[in-house]
């Protein structure tokens, strides 16, 4: 068998890589590198000549270019959570503060109701935003009257005027 030292391991190396090499010569290099007296300047060439001596067995490592492609998605889907996530936020605080604005528009109003006076903005916004809702209505008509030529009032006025009589005529009789 032949014996591959410091010396000559270079020149086996590049027999080796060329391909000129046979079976005995190729072990003794597969012996010599797997001892721990290898030359700094050959220890690039361990890797190589020890997966031979195992029988190049293949190691399943998956290309890089998928944990890329899976760094990069997950990092997108972090990212996008974390968009969705402060948009929400957004809008929850957005809301809260137009029903905080709307609470101080109201702050020290109060209504009576059946003798007591109620004074909590919360129960009795609804009640002032109905009185808000009609009081707009008749600015509406007030509007729609004053944009009237004088006719137009006058056969609304007696338009009006048969709604009531036609009402009372429903009225029951007691």
């Amino acid at each position: 068998m032949m014996d591959i030292d410091k010396q000559n391991a270079e020149e086996w190396i590049g027999k080796f890589l060329d391909g000129e090499t046979d079976n005995e010569e190729e072990q003794a290099l597969y012996k010599f590198f797997c001892s721990d007296n290898i030359p700094r300047r050959l220890k690039k060439y361990k890797p190589m000549f020890d997966w031979y001596a195992n029988g190049m067995q293949e190691s399943y490592l998956p290309p890089r270019r998928i944990f890329w492609k899976q760094g990069f998605i997950s990092r997108i889907s972090v990212a996008a959570s974390v968009v969705l996530v402060c948009g929400v936020g957004t809008g929850f605080y957005k809301h809260y503060q137009k029903m905080q604005e709307e609470y101080e528009c109201y702050e020290g109003s109060y209504i009576i109701r059946n003798g007591e006076k109620i004074s909590d903005v919360k129960q009795i916004l609804p009640e002032l935003q109905k009185t808000t809702q009609m009081a707009q209505r008749q600015e509406r008509e007030v509007d729609r009257t004053l944009k009237m030529t004088p006719e137009e009032y006058v056969k609304g006025l007696k338009s009006d005027c048969d709604k009531q009589k036609g009402q009372q005529d429903e009225l029951p009789v007691i």
